[in-house]
């Protein structure tokens, strides 16, 4: 039985197992395999992707030269064939013996428990959690959430022994998708006939997977992400020339992916134009070796990580711009991942002429607080990385003209971030919320929840407004914010998780104080 999809090959076996001669296989025209008069069945399943991480790696590295291929579907089966085939020749109670024996070294390495507390100090063992619409009623802050729990049985009473179960079968299930390739956004992919299209999304999902990896001892799903983002960089440096004009140093990548890396643009705009979407999957290398004991046994993965950081912080250096009515330096125009704001003017005269309101929905903007936050996390890292490497690695892995040049780049991408609206930093509007889109319209426009005394503390002067119809129009673009209450992303709070926030100039410099 053999299924096929592009990029994807599955093969299986039925076997019968019978109890006389009246025992039978039958395969349907619709596919279906049905065992007659059977003492029991054997299902044995197989799937060769054309993209795993390994084969991504092969393939960017020749599509250089213009040799590289993906495979034929004819190819992929022969492949799934060999692998059924081993499989069978090796039967079941061999595989599992195997499969146990590398996993249980990394599921053993750590387990979870729960204690109750009393004023802050551990009692014995609870055998359940109080949680109240799946938030735990002891990490709530406000008194109030918990007494509307108790009064409308809203709290439910969950088995720690099950949490337990949950927390390894997660663990499990992550080593099964990552150990050996980069999940995409099915995890396990069949390729463009799953859902999404079965490829990385790159705006949160891709980060996602990786999210918690390195404190519950799952370093071991890390190893397949570096060839993947380095391969990611190389092919993105297309996208970066022929989308910015940027030189060949330079890569970007946005909202999302396919087996091929391309970084440009593969769906509508609303969806995918984030230019920050690609640094963000690369940041996650240098979050891994921040679980990782830095010796020079580390040295090709800090190469690796600092080279991709490079070329990340050459494309900003050539991407953002500064707005010359303000002098604050800006990136964009892009998207907030899968949201939008309100753009909106009220009656406005000029002259003798009326205009009346109007408003619309507007995705594009300028320097959105996911860009500021990005920018400001690379930033931190490659600073930071670029010590530990001057720190580590010897004049064969890290020579004496490539230190110079990323120490200058370094101090570079630290005022790129100074330069950004409110120096890279959370934008807190009138209401006391962070702004997800603190100045979407550059100093063409003004947004209702940020005050003049707001774009003034920094240091910055008043930015102009712009007028849609005449300078002496008397009624500005105004922006509003309209959360969307089904809105999957947090982008504005990516300051809060996963950034790494530290104050600009102030990283801890070398390895022994770290």
């Amino acid at each position: 039985a053999v299924g096929t999809a592009p990029n994807v090959e599955v093969c299986g076996v039925v076997i019968c197992e019978g109890i006389d001669d009246a025992t039978s296989l039958d395969i349907g025209d619709d596919g279906k395999a049905v065992c007659s008069s059977a003492a029991s069945a054997e299902i044995v399943l197989g799937i060769e992707i054309e993209s795993q991480g390994r084969d991504i790696t092969a393939f960017t590295q020749t599509r250089a030269n213009d040799t590289g291929r993906l495979q034929s579907p004819s190819e992929l089966k022969v492949a799934c064939l060999k692998r059924l085939l081993k499989a069978l020749e090796a039967g079941y109670s061999a595989m599992r013996k195997n499969h146990s024996g590398k996993f249980s070294e990394i599921m053993s390495s750590m387990d979870i428990s729960f204690a109750e507390k009393d004023r802050g100090k551990s009692r014995a063992e609870a055998t359940s959690v109080e949680v109240c619409h799946g938030h735990v009623i002891s990490d709530l802050i406000q008194s109030s959430a918990t007494r509307t729990c108790e009064a409308d049985g809203g709290s439910t009473a969950l088995s720690t022994s099950l949490l337990r179960t949950q927390f390894q079968l997660s663990r499990y299930l992550l080593l099964s998708a990552a150990a050996a390739s980069v999940p995409n956004l099915q995890a396990w992919g069949d390729g463009p006939v799953s859902a999404w299209s079965g490829d990385y999304h790159l705006n949160v999902n891709l980060q996602m997977m990786y999210w918690g990896t390195g404190t519950v001892g799952l370093a071991a799903t890390h190893r397949p992400l570096v060839p993947f983002v380095k391969s990611l960089s190389r092919v993105g440096r297309v996208a970066a020339q022929r989308m910015y004009n940027c030189s060949a140093d330079s890569w970007v990548a946005h909202g999302n992916t396919d087996h091929t890396l391309d970084g440009s643009l593969r769906a509508e705009s609303y969806w995918v134009f984030c230019a920050t979407c690609g640094v963000w999957a690369a940041l996650q290398l240098f979050e891994n070796l921040l679980y990782s004991r830095l010796d020079s046994t580390r040295a090709a993965d800090i190469v690796d990580t600092l080279s991709v950081l490079r070329g990340a912080v050459r494309f900003f250096q050539e991407y953002t711009f500064v707005d010359p009515s303000s002098g604050i330096r800006h990136t964009g125009p892009g998207t907030s991942p899968e949201n939008s704001y309100l753009v909106f003017r009220n009656v406005t005269s000029v002259g003798n002429e009326t205009f009346p309101a109007f408003s619309w929905t507007q995705h594009l903007a300028l320097s959105p607080a996911f860009d500021l936050s990005l920018i400001r996390q690379l930033a931190n890292a490659f600073p930071l990385l670029r010590q530990w490497a001057d720190d580590l690695l010897d004049q064969s892995d890290y020579p004496s003209t490539t230190r110079d040049a990323d120490k200058l780049m370094a101090l570079d991408i630290v005022k790129i971030a100074v330069d950004l609206p409110f120096r890279a930093q959370p934008a807190i509007g009138d209401n006391g919320v962070i702004l997800e889109y603190p100045t979407p319209l550059g100093s063409c426009g003004r947004h209702v929840q940020v005050s003049q005394s707001i774009l003034t503390k920094k240091g910055r002067a008043s930015a102009p407004v712009c007028f849609p119809d005449n300078a002496n129009s008397t009624s500005p673009l105004m922006v509003e914010e309209s959360p969307d209450t089904g809105h999957r992303h947090f982008s504005g709070m990516h300051w809060l998780y996963p950034n790494t926030f530290i104050p600009l100039g102030k990283a801890r410099s070398s390895l022994t104080q770290l």
